[in-house]
């Protein structure tokens, strides 16, 4: 009864998205996923085949070799992938119970396996589609980093007139960021339509009820925000 979403992607690469839940006594009627509130995975298991994929949405990339149920897999995922995903699952007769929740990915470009101290680091966060675009905003230890790591770009204006915002991080990596034997580095993507106790970044648990009776689904708070850590440990970082 979970739905475990990544806070993000790393562009080019692939990421899974799982949809866990307990229908108690119920046979499972069918899972569908949503990108922006629209159908791109079906999952029936009394049809043949069990699995529909509809590909009319730019980015969207299922592979279907990997995916099931409970899982869909991306496949090399690009700006467009960035978004608001939603598991809806319904049950079947007698009860027909349906619940669904969604979450925030963004997809970020940049980064790499390992960093030593005086490597550089090159990552960029692009948000999903909203109107007005998100804000964007890079954290080093939990401060604000210095205008001068920032590099920012136009926003982009896509279908409907929704719009997407763009903001790069780049800094070399110094024995100071070494305070408590720990480097982290986070990116918050806040959508400023929404309030700030909503809109915050948390890596807390929180636990939201689905439509009907039986049927709960769970996610982490992402809320509209979007969080990226990477853990400066010692002398390398692992992404």
């Amino acid at each position: 009864k979970t739905l475990l979403f990544p806070p993000h992607a790393l562009r080019g690469q692939q990421t899974r998205l799982r949809c866990n839940y307990d229908l108690e006594n119920d046979n499972l009627y069918s899972v569908k996923w949503y990108f922006n509130d629209q159908e791109f995975y079906r999952y029936i298991p009394s049809d043949s085949p069990k699995v529909t994929i509809f590909h009319h949405l730019p980015g969207i990339r299922v592979d279907r070799s990997l995916s099931s149920e409970k899982e869909i897999v991306l496949d090399n995922v690009d700006f467009d992938a960035s978004g608001k995903y939603s598991c809806e699952v319904s049950a079947d007769a007698p009860m027909f119970q349906t619940a669904s929740t969604s979450g925030i990915l963004y997809v970020v470009e940049g980064g790499q396996p390992r960093y030593r101290i005086g490597d550089g680091v090159n990552v960029s966060c692009t948000s999903r589609n909203s109107l007005p675009a998100a804000q964007l905003a890079w954290y080093i230890n939990g401060e604000k980093a210095d205008k001068q790591y920032l590099t920012s770009y136009p926003e982009e204006e896509h279908h409907n007139s929704l719009r997407s915002s763009k903001l790069g991080l780049m800094f070399k990596v110094h024995q100071k960021h070494f305070k408590t034997q720990r480097f982290k580095v986070e990116v918050h993507c806040n959508d400023i339509n929404i309030s700030e106790s909503r809109g915050r970044t948390s890596a807390a648990t929180s636990h939201i009820s689905g439509t009907g009776s039986r049927l709960s689904v769970n996610i982490s708070p992402l809320g509209f925000s979007a969080l990226l850590l990477l853990l400066f440990h010692h002398r390398q970082i692992r992404l």
